[in-house]
């Protein structure tokens, strides 16, 4: 886990740190609402948000270099440690997927399409 303070400091909690697992959920559960609220502000006031790998606004959604309006997505979720896109009615290699290790705020970007979508 890599933790960075909006200086732009970081600190990385790894295998060094007994219980690693259990602390790393704890930091998620008490972070991920911090970064949602940023996320939906950010979204909410035009901005576009950059997280790894992903791109997100109100209009769009952006996987690498495969950009999707929010119409044209049918499914956002993660298997096997992808985060994967599926484009409604789209073919074999419509869709877009990132490494969900490689997605800062993972939680919060699922909590701000979810919103999004509904």
């Amino acid at each position: 886990y890599t933790l960075q303070k909006t200086d732009g400091s970081k600190l990385r909690l790894d295998n060094k740190f007994k219980r690693i697992e259990a602390l790393g959920k704890v930091v998620s559960q008490k972070v991920a609402p911090f970064q949602y609220d940023r996320l939906l502000q950010n979204l909410r006031g035009g901005q576009t948000v950059v997280l790894g790998p992903l791109t997100i606004n109100k209009e769009s959604l952006t996987i690498g270099k495969k950009g999707y309006t929010w119409d044209e997505i049918e499914h956002v979720g993660i298997q096997r440690g992808y985060l994967n896109l599926k484009k409604k009615g789209g073919g074999w290699f419509s869709g877009a997927s990132a490494p969900v290790a490689k997605i800062p705020n993972l939680d919060a970007l699922l909590a701000g399409v979810n919103q999004i979508v509904e």
